[in-house]
C-alpha cells in the first residue's frame, strides 16, 4: 500500500539523539508550531511483556472476558489514580481493583435510571468516580468507585454527546454539535459542565466532522487537570487550550495525509470497526485518505501522544510523543506478545501508560504498563 513507501527507512533499533526541529511562531499570546514526526524521527520498535495491571483474557482461564462485537464494538476502559479500572461495554460499567480483580457491574440495557444503550466515553473526576457517556441516550451519568449511581444528567446542549473529557476540578468537558440552517449539523463546540451543574460555552468552534471523507478522520478531545487538547487529523492540527478555551499553542503536522484506493478502502474497511469508525464498503465514494494522525492523548504531565494509524491489517499503529511545548520526542511501534497488531494507549502518566488490545481470538484486554524508555519524561 501507498503509506508504507519510504516506511522502512523509519524503522530503527533506537530512537535518534537529536530532537526533530520545529518551526515556532507567536501570533498575540499562542504559539504556531510546524513539524514533522515522520521527517525527523525513526520508529522504535518496543516488545512489550510485562504488565502492572491486567484485566480481560479468556474465559476459560477464569478471566472475564470482553468481546468487540456489533453490540459492544465502542468498549473502552478508564484507569483512575488509585488504581481502579472502569470498564465500559456497551450497557454496563464493569470494575476492577488495583490487582486486576472484578469488582461488580453496573447497568444494564435500556433507557431508564442506570440503564444503557450505548456507552462511547468515560473520564475520570477527584474521588475516582467515573463520568460515563452515553452517545445514544446524550446523557452522562457518574458512578462511585463503589458501583453505586451518583447521578444522571441529559446533555447540557440537548442533542448528541460526540466526545468527553474530565478536568482536575471535576468538571466536564463536552464536545457537542451546533445546528445550522434547517437543523443541519454544520459545526461543533466545546461546552464545561461544571460540578454544580452550571454550563459554560468556551470559544472552541470547529467545522463538523465528514466521516466518508477519510478512514478515520474524526475530531478528538483529551482534557486533564487544566488543559484540553482538540486533535483534528482533516487538518493536522493538534490545538492545546486553557481551562476557559484560551488557546495556548497550535501544532500542525507537517506529515501528509496518504492517498488510498477504493481497493484500499474496501480491504481495510473492516479494521475501522475496532474503533467504531464506519466506512461505506458496497458504494465507494473516494477520494480515500488516511490521515497522519487518527487521535492525540494529553498526559499527566503536559505531553501529547499522537497516534498513527496503520492501514496494513498486521502492523501495529505508531504513537509519536511531543513534548509540552509540541515537539516530537519519540516515535514508537508497541509489540505485544499474542496480539496480532491491534494496540491502543489510552493514558499516559510520568511513569505508566494504560493500554487496551486484542488477542487472535479477538477478545479484548486492558493493562497499565510501565512507561516505555523512548518515553521518557522530558
Amino acid at each position: 500500500m501507498s503509506n508504507r513507501l519510504g516506511r522502512s527507512k523509519l524503522l530503527r533499533a533506537s530512537i535518534a539523539s537529536t530532537c526533530a526541529l520545529v518551526s515556532i511562531a507567536s501570533i498575540g499570546a499562542t504559539q504556531q508550531i510546524m513539524t514533522s514526526a515522520r521527517a525527523d524521527l525513526p520508529v522504535r520498535v518496543v516488545r512489550q511483556e510485562a504488565f502492572l495491571t491486567r484485566v480481560g483474557g479468556v474465559e476459560r482461564s477464569g478471566s472475564l472476558e470482553f468481546e468487540i462485537d456489533h453490540r459492544n464494538g465502542f468498549l473502552t476502559a478508564v484507569g483512575a489514580p488509585s488504581g481502579l479500572t472502569f470498564v465500559l461495554e456497551a450497557t454496563r460499567v464493569i470494575r476492577f481493583s488495583g490487582d486486576g480483580r472484578p469488582l461488580g457491574a453496573t447497568g444494564r440495557q435500556g433507557a431508564g435510571p442506570g440503564e444503557f444503550r450505548r456507552l462511547w466515553r468515560g473520564c475520570v473526576i477527584p474521588g475516582d468516580t467515573l463520568v460515563a457517556m452515553d452517545n445514544a441516550l446524550a446523557r452522562l451519568t457518574w458512578i462511585a468507585p463503589s458501583g453505586k449511581l451518583v447521578r444522571s444528567l441529559q446533555s447540557p446542549s440537548g442533542g448528541e454527546l460526540l466526545e468527553s473529557g474530565c478536568l482536575g476540578d471535576g468538571s466536564i468537558i463536552l464536545h457537542v454539535p451546533v445546528s445550522g440552517n434547517a437543523g443541519t449539523r454544520s459545526r461543533e463546540q466545546l461546552l464545561r459542565l461544571f460540578p454544580n451543574g452550571t454550563v459554560a460555552r468556551l470559544p472552541v468552534l470547529f467545522e463538523a466532522e465528514d466521516i466518508f471523507a477519510t478512514i478515520r478522520a474524526p475530531v478528538g478531545i483529551s482534557a486533564v487537570g487544566k488543559r484540553i487538547v482538540v486533535s483534528d487529523s482533516r487538518t493536522n492540527e493538534i490545538s492545546v487550550y486553557s481551562e476557559r478555551g484560551t488557546m495556548l499553542r497550535r501544532i500542525t503536522s507537517r506529515d501528509r495525509q496518504i492517498p488510498l484506493s477504493d481497493a484500499d478502502v474496501r480491504k481495510n474497511s473492516s479494521l475501522d470497526s475496532r474503533d467504531g469508525a464506519a466506512v461505506p464498503r458496497s458504494r465507494p465514494i473516494g477520494p480515500y485518505t488516511a490521515p497522519a494522525f487518527s487521535d492525540a492523548v494529553l498526559s499527566s504531565t503536559g505531553e501529547i501522544l499522537l497516534r498513527e494509524r496503520s492501514t496494513g491489517r498486521k502492523e501495529s499503529d505508531v504513537w509519536t510523543l511531543l513534548d509540552s511545548l509540541g515537539t516530537p520526542r519519540a516515535r514508537i511501534r508497541l509489540v505485544l506478545t499474542g496480539s496480532p497488531a491491534f494496540t491502543r494507549v489510552l493514558q499516559l502518566t510520568a511513569e505508566r501508560m494504560f493500554i487496551m488490545w486484542r488477542d487472535h481470538d479477538g477478545a479484548a484486554h486492558f493493562a497499565w504498563i510501565a512507561r516505555p524508555e523512548a518515553f521518557t519524561a522530558n
